[in-house]
């Protein structure tokens, strides 16, 4: 049995036209939707797939707002590449339910574009 819970990212290098390895990604939660004060939940790093599979603590985000921040300063600097965004932030909140979240992003130097994923 497949487990459906939990977030998973994906990150394509739109340069290179592959999957974006070795990219740290972090999580926050923001405790209250009054202050701006986010918390770190977690870190980890793109695989060689350019996937985090499981980036929520335990499987599961309780109700409220996140945010995924993508360090892509940090990899495009390994590849001697200059980049225009030193982070990609994307901030999303759910709800009372909860089931599975992926958020893949398509990035270069100079842009990038995300969604919700399935």
């Amino acid at each position: 049995m497949t487990d459906t819970s939990g977030l998973s990212v994906h990150v394509i290098d739109s340069v290179c036209g592959t999957s974006a390895q070795g990219i740290r990604v972090s999580l926050y939660y923001k405790e209250n939707t009054i202050d701006e004060k986010y918390t770190l939940l977690v870190e980890d790093e793109t695989n060689a797939d350019g996937r985090v599979d499981q980036l929520a603590p335990d499987g599961t985000l309780a109700p409220g707002t996140y945010k995924i921040r993508f360090h892509c300063l940090e990899y495009f600097s390994k590849q001697s590449m200059t980049c225009f965004y030193p982070f990609c932030d994307v901030v999303f909140s759910v709800g009372s339910y909860f089931s599975h979240f992926h958020i893949p992003l398509i990035l270069s130097p100079f842009g990038y574009t995300t969604y919700k994923g399935v």
